[in-house]
């Protein structure tokens, strides 16, 4: 995996997960782990929300997440950022304790919503991407 996009998953912790029903995008910020095949990542939503019925009806999805968390405010850094394509699906109830957990561990503030008995944990199985280094660089490639 290019080491950009390695670092972006690695160092950061939030994204805009876009989702569509009916040719209607919806845009929704989330917190996210990375699986530890670098190639997953995990996230959980409400059963009942609006983000996961588009998903159940179209698990293609897109993710953006960006350097600008790790870097902070003062960074003259140039800002990078990466779109995934992906498929999404919901964890059976049965095998998503281990990807909950490994959200807990990075996201303790998630407690509260992995405790709701409506909560699913959503896996992401990133396909391909295309990274933007600044307004003109970019680079596509498979995951």
């Amino acid at each position: 995996m290019n080491k950009h996009i390695e670092a972006i998953l690695k160092e950061n912790n939030l994204c805009v997960l876009c989702t569509e029903h009916k040719g209607n995008p919806y845009c929704s910020l989330m917190t996210f782990t990375l699986g530890k095949d670098n190639k997953v990542l995990y996230m959980v939503a409400i059963d009942d929300s609006k983000k996961y019925r588009n998903i159940a009806l179209n698990p293609s999805v897109s993710i953006l997440i960006d350097n600008r968390q790790s870097l902070g405010k003062a960074s003259k850094n140039e800002i990078i950022s990466v779109t995934f394509e992906g498929y999404c699906e919901a964890v059976d109830k049965e095998k998503s304790e281990d990807g909950k957990k490994l959200l807990l561990e990075k996201h303790p503030d998630l407690y509260e919503i992995i405790q709701d008995p409506k909560c699913i944990l959503l896996s992401i199985r990133l396909k391909a991407y295309k990274l933007l280094k600044g307004p003109t660089k970019s680079e596509e490639g498979r995951v």
